[in-house]
């Protein structure tokens, strides 16, 4: 018989529409000469929206057990960008390389991160919107995603800027990823709802809302 294991993965069937953004908290700063400068409180968190569409009482099921083991916001799960799991070049069956051999970040004058990647195929494309997620210390996650297009050069090794930068939490040793890069996320309580049932179906409703939780 099989036994449950943690954390779960979000299961995506039956989803019809997907939101997945970092947001953060930040605070305009009116200065004293009439300046407006910004601050931001905390580390910006990954947010999923998902709602999902007519469901078959089979599929429900499938929602139902898994919002019952989640038990709320107890319980982390792991979850990606259903719309992005491979990089968009790269996804109508052209090689790549998912795994990056080395990852470094710089973050330049004005802020920007830039991450370079290594031990990638020769002419592999990061394109905007390419996820890259990390993983250490058995399970703990991080992730971010490229603003520019780029190209790997003959050696393998491509640099491009991301959003959000990886935060200091990260130990060098990290592994990085390029396939169904994601994160560990908890649902937020009073937003996350299952349609209703009616007599042949569920009925379209169900909303899913996370939020990243960002072990160190």
């Amino acid at each position: 018989m099989g036994e449950l294991t943690f954390p779960q993965t979000l299961p995506t069937l039956g989803t019809v529409g997907v939101s997945f953004e970092p947001e953060e908290v930040a605070f305009l700063s009116p200065e004293a000469g009439g300046t407006i400068g910004a601050v931001t409180a905390g580390f910006p968190r990954w947010v999923l929206r998902a709602s999902l569409g007519q469901m078959t009482f089979a599929q429900a099921d499938i929602w139902r057990a898994w919002l019952a083991v989640q038990r709320g916001p107890q319980r982390p799960f792991f979850a990606y960008d259903m719309d992005r799991q491979h990089p968009r070049f790269h996804g109508k069956s052209r090689p790549y390389q998912p795994a990056p051999a080395t990852w470094s970040q710089a973050i330049r004058p004005d802020g920007l991160a830039v991450l370079t990647l290594g031990g990638l195929l020769a002419g592999q494309v990061v394109s905007i919107g390419d996820y890259v997620g990390l993983i250490w210390s058995g399970g703990k996650l991080a992730l971010t995603r490229a603003v520019e297009t780029r190209g790997a050069d003959g050696s393998g090794s491509v640099s491009v800027a991301v959003e959000p930068p990886i935060p200091p939490v990260v130990p060098a040793d990290a592994a990085a990823t390029l396939r169904r890069a994601g994160c560990l996320m908890r649902l937020v309580p009073g937003e996350t709802k299952l349609g209703e049932a009616g007599i042949t179906h569920f009925s379209a409703g169900t909303t899913i809302v996370a939020v990243q939780d960002l072990i160190r």
